[in-house]
């Protein structure tokens, strides 16, 4: 699952498209990653990745604060799925993910 699938976004931000559409360009990456043979390392990979952000737009977008104060939205909008480096899963110590080697 992906998009609105699997973290619905209210309107306020209008991000709900960009961020399917980051979703599906992450899960190839994943994919390309781990090899198209290893799915459970691929989706594992994908939600370590997808998750924070995805929750942190879902998040603001919630409670409809999004520009009110001063920021920079550079995090949003200058985002690059495809340079974005992968977290990687530490499935042997179940703690919070690590960055990949590139």
């Amino acid at each position: 699952m992906i998009g609105d699938a699997c973290h619905p976004m209210k309107p306020h931000m209008a991000q709900g498209a960009a961020i399917a559409i980051e979703d599906a360009a992450m899960l190839l990456r994943c994919m390309e990653t781990c090899g198209a043979a290893d799915i459970e390392d691929a989706f594992a990979l994908y939600e370590a990745n997808r998750m924070p952000r995805a929750g942190t737009v879902q998040e603001l977008s919630r409670h409809n604060t999004w520009l009110r104060d001063p920021c920079d939205p550079g995090w949003l909008y200058g985002y690059n799925v495809f340079t974005e480096p992968l977290v990687a899963v530490d499935r042997s110590a179940q703690s919070k993910p690590r960055r990949a080697a590139q």
